[in-house]
């Protein structure tokens, strides 16, 4: 008599995923290797072992269960400041990220402009085809400047950077008027277990927005419409994982970061 056997994952899918036809009373070995900032959680059935036998009696699927590898502070929300003169200053925050830990030279900061929508932090510090703008704790743009731009630091050479690729990343900041005002939208919490509602801040009530929540696989997982509020509570989605969001208006895009944990 044969069984069917079913292996599923979340994040990163084990050895053999898939469906297989078994022998059954067969004793087999299933595994489940996490995608690099993930870890291994659990089986359906709650086994913890990530590599374990089974004897496969009967029809059956299993499906391993991983968890976002959150970092102690966020690698995309480093905070900064804004000063105006006759150029627009962002600079990081150096009080507060040292208070966090972390000291680094201005040489370890690269500034960008987004062109089109953020780009993934990457091992290199590199981002796609943003746009490099230079290095140092701050930058200085035109007062007619549009457009979003963000630092990303690499702590690769310093004993404290431990987790996310030693590569972390400030806050954007979105520049969209001829004397801009800064604008930071962010998710409030960003780090919520399945379901649970978050605070979307920071919007221009001038302004109409699309906000698109997708898996990391980029399957849809939200959308919501917003127009003339400054906030907007959505609800997180009721899977574990990192989803990004994107939020756009005519004049500027974001993309953010909301970890659901189970």
């Amino acid at each position: 008599m044969m069984c069917l056997l079913s292996i599923g994952a979340f994040a990163k899918e084990g050895s053999g995923a898939g469906t297989h036809v078994i022998e059954c009373g067969q004793w087999i070995t299933i595994s489940a290797t996490p995608l690099e900032g993930f870890e291994f959680t659990e089986w359906s059935d709650h086994n913890t072992d990530s590599i374990r036998q089974i004897q496969v009696n009967e029809d059956a699927t299993y499906i391993a269960l991983f968890k976002a590898v959150v970092c102690d502070q966020d690698s995309a929300s480093w905070p900064i400041i804004v000063m105006h003169d006759w150029l627009l200053h962002i600079s990081l925050d150096l009080q507060q990220i040292n208070k966090m830990g972390y000291h680094f030279k201005p040489e370890d900061v690269s500034w960008y402009e987004v062109m089109g929508e953020v780009d993934p932090i990457l091992p290199s510090g590199k981002q796609g085809d943003d746009i490099f703008i230079g290095t140092g704790y701050e930058i200085a743009v035109s007062q007619d400047a549009q457009g979003t731009f963000y630092a990303v630091i690499d702590l690769a050479s310093y004993a404290n950077a431990m987790r996310c690729q030693d590569i972390k990343r400030s806050q954007l900041i979105q520049c969209a008027a001829k004397n801009p005002v800064p604008e930071y939208i962010a998710l409030l919490p960003n780090y919520v277990r399945p379901g649970e509602s978050v605070r979307l801040v920071g919007l221009n009530p001038k302004e109409d927005y699309s906000v698109n929540i997708y898996s990391d696989l980029g399957q849809p997982a939200g959308v919501y419409s917003v127009s003339g509020e400054t906030s907007v509570t959505i609800q997180a989605p009721r899977t574990a994982g990192c989803y990004p969001i994107h939020v756009k208006s005519k004049t500027s895009k974001s993309t953010l970061k909301l970890i659901v944990f189970k």
